[in-house]
């Protein structure tokens, strides 16, 4: 039975500065096992000093070396980029990736969220109604109670002619498909600028962010192939298009072909965006 130890390379390269796998006009550092997220700039081979050169002794005189092909080795130059094979996850090969990845939120985690992010958006507006629009919560409700009421009572009798909604009953849903609208974009405005995530997704441990450029998606994570790490929050330009596209959505039946299409979205999209992350050039990531 063999260990894990027996498949590593018997000389590994020494701890150092390499050139950068993901990025030729940069250096990685190599702590000896693997690499290190510490980079900085590629620098250029300085040549030895003349007086750090010295004589060959007596030893190496009567046991010559045979001479060295190439440019003389400098301390301050950079060292080739390690060969063979270099323990690290996710290769056959034993290779470690060329940069960093980041997951991807997945589709419960990010319905789960959304789901708690529209029981507090409820609430928020059922407060703001009934603080300073109670007059039109209570006609809303007799208007919709009364139309149930005949519809329950058509169902009873058999009949399936169910009666049409109200002219004012109709206008009442209108404004109210308006106001969760504009909720909507609020509650998504306020807190991706300010935290780069709603209180579901907090809660959920799920951050948006900016799509990077340069990425690509690996086996449900996001690679970024020039080196650049994740971070940052969203911004107030990208949070406002997004809440705006979502609100949208929201905002009434026309779209509700679309707001479904767009929640599933991330069960086959390779990036899991949605339509608004789309439009936005957004991701939804997990950061714990």
């Amino acid at each position: 039975m063999t260990t894990p130890s027996e498949h590593l390379p018997a000389h590994l390269p020494p701890r150092g500065w390499y050139p950068d796998p993901s990025d030729p006009t940069r250096e990685r550092h190599w702590s000896g096992q693997a690499w290190t997220q510490r980079v900085r700039r590629r620098t250029e081979a300085v040549p030895l000093p003349v007086h750090h050169r010295v004589e060959p002794s007596a030893v190496q005189k009567a046991h010559p070396v045979a001479p060295r092909t190439g440019p003389a080795p400098s301390p301050e130059a950079p060292r080739p980029a390690p060969t063979g094979l270099l323990p690290g996850p996710g290769s056959g090969q034993g290779r470690p990736p060329a940069s960093p990845t980041v997951p991807l939120a997945g589709w419960w985690r990010r319905a789960v969220a959304a789901a708690i992010d529209y029981l507090i958006e409820s609430a928020m507006l059922a407060v703001a109604l009934m603080l300073v629009a109670r007059d039109f919560v209570d006609r809303l409700s007799v208007a919709y109670g009364d139309w149930f009421g005949q519809a329950f009572s058509t169902l009873r009798a058999g009949r399936t002619d169910l009666p049409e909604l109200p002219d004012q009953l109709l206008t009442q849903l209108s404004w109210l498909s308006t106001l969760i609208a504009v909720v909507t974009l609020v509650y998504a405005v306020v807190f991706l600028g300010a935290w780069g995530a709603t209180p579901g997704q907090r809660l959920l441990g799920l951050r948006v962010i900016p799509l990077p450029e340069g990425s690509e998606t690996v086996s449900g994570k996001l690679r970024q192939v020039d080196g650049a790490q994740a971070a940052g929050r969203v911004g107030w330009r990208r949070a406002v298009w997004r809440g705006l596209i979502w609100s949208i959505l929201l905002s009434g039946s026309y779209f509700t072909v679309l707001l479904v299409f767009s929640a599933l979205m991330p069960l086959w999209q390779s990036r899991r965006q949605t339509v608004p992350d789309l439009l936005a050039q957004t991701i939804v990531v997990r950061h714990r």
